[in-house]
């Protein structure tokens, strides 16, 4: 270290004191600057100097006052506090070395220890390398002992992103499965930390295996942090292979691993390690409450939605489905089999309702029976709906053979619907609504298909404001209820549902022109093409064509315009668009 930089480093030392004073405990036990140090340029600075057989005087001289004092203490031996005359003065000092080995401990921020010197001389080759210094310091800012200098370059080799046990062992395990052990400690082997990466792996994990073997150390890993919430006997007989008292650091090696790039490798290995140890049949005699607080490994999972599904093919089952899945929810392979849960979950959904309704669904008057579906029955069609769309995952999944589970939950689930919701609603809703159908064709005081666009509509065309009409043949209620939600919150916008009653027979061919301005509508026989067919006619103009409802929606009003979705969005750019709109105060999108 040059005199110029000895200086500059000293004058730095003393400055960071301000006016308060230092004292600076310059370790020199080679004597390699025992000459050169009276020659020094530090203003302000006293110079003493430790000779033999005057410890006592300069003991005495050093504990005077020393405030705002600036002291430089020059010592020819290594810090050592045990036996040492002037082991108070150092404890209160800052120290100071300007050998290879001093620097370097400033530069990471390291304890100047014996225990440090030898680590540092031991790392003297990779801490040359200043690009890996500079990955330490990104890790770790300081080191005090040589245990924590090891654990930082064993993360560095393995490209961890921290000093810490669970992420050194994360990237290791990871490495180890992608290109075996012995390569995955290559890395660790060149720096010099093999030898403690074997012990700190035994010391974290109570593994006592060979650290290479990576299928039996992921194995001890998983089945330890299982063991974190597996009740006695699931693992009996498997005590050799897993550490109660690492559970904890254990699962936390497992919840980093989930949380990083190579899940799908965790998942690999969880099955692996699952069809080992045939954890599926050790599960079979856990209570679902027990199975419920079980992680790690997605077989659990499995074991869980068979019993779910199993309880909403039963009738006279009282498993709270939907609570078991609320609780799964947050576990780490809820995702992946989320088709399976999914589905179960609307299949609980329907056979509470079943339970909702024992005598079956209401007798009410046709008006009620209306309302009623719109506020509530309406639901059991989404979630048969839901159910099928699960059902579809389901089967191009296949996970664990539960498709088989999910065929047998969905031929209950058809019955149910089919055989019980179905049926009853229309026999409700035919024996309510027959007279009024019969007479008038018709139920009293249910809004009307036919009266659309003069309740809906007018009003907004009258007010000055442009009405947008989206026809959508054929949607389901339910799916209405689904779009409204969806526009609420993905719009600035807000949005009111309503039904109505379709005009009969409930066919597009008179439901399109149902929903045009109007003063008459009225069904012919006529004939298309030779042979008979029904024309339906809008204050006496048949209207099945886009062009032909224009023309209809024009006599109300004249700057109307009805057009296709295909030609509106697909047909058309932005500048044609814009065009066609105008001054339109009434668009119409129909479908065809």
């Amino acid at each position: 270290m040059k005199q110029t930089d000895i200086q500059t480093e000293l004058m730095r030392l003393f400055d960071e004191a301000g006016d308060a004073g230092r004292v600076v405990v310059w370790h020199d036990p080679d004597g390699e600057f025992a000459e050169s140090v009276e020659g020094l340029d530090l203003p302000g600075v006293e110079l003493m100097v430790e000779r033999e057989n005057e410890l006592f005087t300069l003991k005495q001289a050093l504990n005077e006052d020393l405030a705002g004092r600036r002291i430089l203490l020059c010592r020819p031996r290594e810090r050592r506090l045990e036996g040492d005359w002037l082991a108070d003065v150092e404890v209160r000092s800052t120290p100071f070395s300007a050998d290879y080995a001093s620097i370097q401990l400033r530069e990471l921020g390291a304890a100047d220890t014996p225990e440090m010197r030898s680590e540092l001389k031991a790392r003297k080759r990779w801490l040359s390398k200043k690009t890996n210094v500079r990955k330490l310091l990104a890790l770790r800012d300081s080191f005090a002992v040589p245990q924590e200098l090891e654990l930082a370059i064993m993360a560095v080799e393995l490209g961890a992103d921290a000093a810490e046990p669970v992420p050194v062992l994360v990237r290791y395990l990871i490495a180890a499965r992608e290109r075996g052990g012995l390569e995955a400690l290559a890395p660790l082997e060149a720096a010099g930390v093999e030898e403690s990466f074997r012990a700190a792996v035994r010391a974290w994990t109570g593994f006592e295996g060979d650290v290479t073997d990576a299928t039996a150390l992921s194995q001890h890993v998983l089945l330890s942090a299982f063991s974190c919430t597996a009740p006695a006997g699931v693992l009996a007989g498997l005590e050799r292979c897993f550490s109660p008292g690492n559970a904890d650091l254990c699962h936390e090696v497992f919840r980093t691993w989930l949380a990083s790039d190579d899940r799908a490798t965790l998942l690999d290995v969880c099955v692996e390690v699952e069809a080992t140890c045939r954890l599926e049949d050790r599960l079979a005699e856990a209570t679902l409450p027990k199975l419920l607080a079980m992680g790690v490994f997605p077989c659990v999972d499995a074991v869980i939605l068979r019993r779910l599904f199993s309880a909403v093919c039963d009738p006279s089952s009282n498993e709270d489905v939907l609570a078991a899945v609320g609780v799964r929810r947050g576990f780490a392979w809820y995702e992946e089999l989320s088709c399976y849960y999914e589905g179960v979950t609307q299949a609980a959904r329907m056979r509470r309702f079943w339970r909702e309704h024992p005598e079956g669904l209401a007798a009410l008057h046709a008006e009620r029976v209306w309302a009623a579906y719109a506020e509530e029955w309406y639901q059991m069609d989404s979630w048969y709906r839901a159910f099928h769309q699960a059902f579809a995952g389901a089967i191009r999944s296949g996970e664990y053979e539960l498709d088989e589970d999910f065929r047998v939950a969905r031929t209950a689930m058809e019955n149910l619907y089919k055989g019980w919701y179905l049926r009853t609603l229309s026999e409700r809703w035919a024996r309510a609504a027959e007279a009024e159908l019969a007479s008038q064709g018709y139920v009293s005081g249910v809004p009307r298909q036919q009266d659309f666009f003069m309740s809906e509509v007018d009003g907004i065309a009258l007010s000055k404001r442009r009405a947008w009409v989206i026809v959508s043949d054929a949607l389901r209620y339910e799916v209405a209820v689904e779009l409204a939600d969806v526009l609420e919150r993905e719009t600035k916008g807000s949005t009111e549902l309503a039904s109505a009653q379709a005009t009969l027979p409930s066919i597009t061919k008179c439901g399109m022109p149902a929903l045009l301005p109007h003063g008459s509508f009225s069904l012919e026989r006529g004939q298309t093409g030779g042979k008979p067919a029904l024309s339906v006619l809008v204050d006496g103009v048949e209207a099945a064509t886009c062009a032909k409802r224009q023309e209809v929606i024009r006599h109300a009003y004249p700057a109307g315009v009805a057009v296709t979705y295909d030609s509106f969005v697909n047909g058309m750019g932005r500048a044609e668009r814009k065009e066609l709109v105008g001054e339109a105060d009434v668009l119409v999108v129909d479908q065809i």
